[in-house]
Parts: C-alpha cells; structure tokens; sequence
C-alpha cells in the first residue's frame, strides 16, 4: 500500500526541496495535501496502458493541436500543498501555451492506472483532489479487472462517474472533442487472451 513519508505539514516549496535531496534522486513522490507520498514504481501492464492512452492522445493531436499531452514524468500543482504526477494527461493551449518549468495548474485530463498498492479510499481523494481544482475528465484504469471509470462534476459540484466495459469507448467529450478510443485497445492482447480474474 502506499503509504506518507513524511508527518509534517509541507507546503510545495517544501516538497520540492525534500524532492530534490540527494537521497531521493531515484524515488518517485507525490503530495498530497500536505503529505508527502512515495509512489510504487510501475508495472510493466501499469506503463503499457499508460502508453498506450498517451500515444493515442498524442496521435489525435496531429490533426487536432489543441494541447500538450505528457506521459507520466509530468506533475502539475492542484493546490498550494498538493501536486500530483497522472499516468497520463492533457491540457489545453487555451490554459496552457508554452511548456513552463513546472506546471501550475491542473492538468483538463488526467489519466490514473490504479495500481495493487492504491487504496480505493486514497484513490477517491485524489480523484476529488483533481476535479476540484478544475480538472475537467478523470480516466482511472483497473488492469486487473479489465474497466475503468471515468469522473467529472456536474454543474453543481457534484463527482459523476462512468464505468465503461471492454466493450466501451474514452470519449474525449469537451476535453479531447472526437476523440475515441476502445477500451480493449489499451490491454495488451496476451492479457485479453485469458480469462478474468
């Protein structure tokens, strides 16, 4: 499970000090209202599905430039004791033109793969934490039981959700306007090829 680091209270300056000593060069951290969480390095399915959404994403963008998309190396500041690094993401050139040292905005879409050690409660936070600092789309990815969920708020603030089947589509709706992608192109075909779990 993943568990908090550190117990006092850090503000993103602070973090980035904490992330920059020399005996976390090779660890991965998020905060988390304030707490510092180390982050599980990724599976092998974990990175294939990752890649694969970022790809396509990317793809669409050749004909569709209306945004950076990044793969999972990229964190972006929530709030002034929160910054996160998604799977993978988008955002718009409306809100984001050029490539900054460090961006301080919500991603519009983040896309999280859950993984064994992800609590379904902290998972939950975190997709609260996106969408309430203006994240538009959240995609959470089950490898293990081959679905996700898609989350938004509706127009009074309250969390929506979707869970889309090997059988569905990620509509990129306002965020990624005719994006489409088939849930069952994101698993590699050797893991489809067996029986769920």
């Amino acid at each position: 499970m993943i568990n908090p680091v550190t117990t006092t209270h850090m503000t993103i300056q602070q973090f980035a000090e904490f992330v920059n000593l020399p005996e976390n060069g090779d660890k991965i951290y998020e905060l988390i209202r304030g707490t510092a969480i180390q982050m599980p390095a990724p599976s092998p399915i974990h990175a294939h599905i990752s890649g694969v959404i970022y790809a396509a994403i990317l793809d669409y963008l050749k004909s569709h430039p209306i945004g950076f998309t990044f793969p999972d190396s990229i964190s972006y500041v929530l709030f002034d004791d929160t910054e996160v690094i998604p799977d993978a993401s988008f955002i718009s050139h409306e809100r984001q033109k050029t490539f900054p040292e460090k961006m301080m905005i919500p991603p519009d879409l983040a896309v999280e793969v859950v993984s064994p050690s992800n609590r379904p409660r902290q998972m939950l936070n975190k997709i609260e934490l996106y969408l309430q600092s203006g994240t538009r789309l959240v995609w959470v990815i089950y490898p293990d039981e081959r679905v996700a969920d898609v989350y938004r708020m509706d127009e009074d603030g309250r969390l929506i959700s979707q869970k889309l089947t090997l059988n569905d589509s990620f509509d990129g709706e306002d965020v990624l306007p005719q994006f489409k992608l088939p849930v069952k192109d994101i698993f590699p075909a050797s893991l489809l090829a067996h029986p769920q779990p």
